[in-house]
């Protein structure tokens, strides 16, 4: 239904269960959604399928292929451990905005601010894994 609604419309809204992209995306927010470019930009967040779930992701790594194909990296800010590599042509589509609260905020999409986004994430990946390391070692 998803992909039918970005077929037709070019563009469409997909509500977030899950915290893999907190804090930059969190649980009950709305993400908007676009079809994908010809080519993919570091920092930008991407949607796609594992099975029938939609996942969010941010891309920390691209590489074109021999035949001039894009292939990804995409990782989830607060998920350690998580790199996946994707084909570009595979990717559902590519988030444009978050609608929380009823308003639309793109600030952290937009270059220059997506570069502090890489960074921020593997921070946050590391202070995640702090914690449950410490939390793990207490008990």
């Amino acid at each position: 239904m998803l992909l039918a609604a970005l077929d037709e419309h070019g563009e469409c809204r997909a509500r977030v269960e899950g915290t893999s992209m907190w804090p930059f995306i969190r649980p009950t927010d709305q993400i908007v959604i676009r079809r994908p470019g010809p080519k993919p930009q570091l920092g930008d967040v991407t949607a796609f399928f594992v099975g029938d779930q939609l996942v969010a992701h941010r891309i920390v790594g691209r590489r074109r292929d021999n035949r001039g194909a894009w292939h990804v990296w995409v990782h989830g800010d607060s998920m350690p451990g998580s790199c996946v590599r994707m084909n570009w042509g595979e990717l559902a589509g590519v988030v444009t905005a978050i609608v929380r609260d009823g308003k639309t905020r793109a600030l952290w999409f937009c270059f220059p601010c997506r570069l502090f986004a890489i960074p921020i994430g593997f921070v946050l990946c590391a202070l995640v894994s702090a914690r449950r390391f410490c939390s793990g070692a207490v008990v």
